[in-house]
């Protein structure tokens, strides 16, 4: 999918809200300020999945003598509006609305403890992603509805829109460890690919006076989007800055 000419970015209020709740856990507690050590992390992410805050915190679990595991917990917003040239099942779309808020929970293992490799950590967990897009194609190209040939003048409108909200399961790699040494800012980034559990909802709907496209036509259309745009194990990629106290 390409997005360009994007003309404005907000971060979602469930985004917002999740923020100030948040930043209640990020307080430190008088004890922590007692050690060196520190025993959270929390902070800003940025990725795929858009804007985010995140918390870590240390277990006492362990695999091996010298490995670390801890489990975090995250959420993620972003709004898009009005973004020209989007391809989704091979038909440009413009105008389009993009939101997605995403909440992941899992467990980080670093399996090292000395040197470069302590920062290195295999990770799983659950993504709940609650994803929308929605667009109106560009008539002034010729497209494929469904197997049937639209060109300029035969419809007057088809805005297509699609709702995926599902919990899937991840696992991923990464470098960087927000919880060894001392406080203070650290990076990470990590690589991923998560499960999808069902499919997407599609509708596409056709102003089309003339009925030029049949009905079977924009079911097909539908079901292609669902199967063509989310089907399929997803990858994802992110970065982030935090702060371990």
């Amino acid at each position: 999918m390409r997005l360009i000419n994007t003309h404005s970015i907000n971060v979602s209020k469930p985004f917002i809200l999740a923020g100030l709740i948040t930043c209640g856990f990020l307080t430190p507690l008088p004890a922590m300020a007692e050690t060196d050590t520190p025993t959270y992390s929390g902070g800003l992410s940025l990725g795929i999945f858009g804007l985010g805050l995140n918390l870590s915190k240390k277990t006492d679990l362990s695999f091996t003598d010298s490995d670390q595991i801890q489990w975090r917990v995250g959420i993620n917003g972003l709004e898009i509006d009005n973004v020209d040239d989007v391809d989704l099942s091979d038909i440009d779309y413009n105008d389009t609305d993009i939101s997605m808020l995403t909440l992941q929970a899992g467990i980080d293992w670093f399996p090292y403890s000395q040197g470069w490799a302590e920062e290195i950590f295999f990770s799983t967990g659950l993504l709940y992603s609650d994803f929308n897009i929605s667009g109106n194609a560009d008539l002034s190209k010729n497209f494929s509805v469904g197997g049937q040939t639209v060109t300029s003048g035969d419809i007057n409108s088809l805005e297509s829109e699609i709702d995926d909200a599902q919990i899937l399961p991840y696992i991923s790699f990464g470098w960087g460890n927000k919880i060894s040494g001392k406080p203070g800012f650290d990076f990470q980034t990590e690589v991923g690919m998560a499960i999808p559990t069902r499919h997407a909802d599609a509708n596409v709907s056709v102003s089309d006076p003339g009925n030029f496209l049949s009905a079977a036509s924009i079911s097909k259309e539908e079901q292609e989007l669902e199967d063509d745009v989310f089907d399929g194990i997803r990858g994802f990629v992110s970065a982030s800055v935090s702060y371990q106290f």
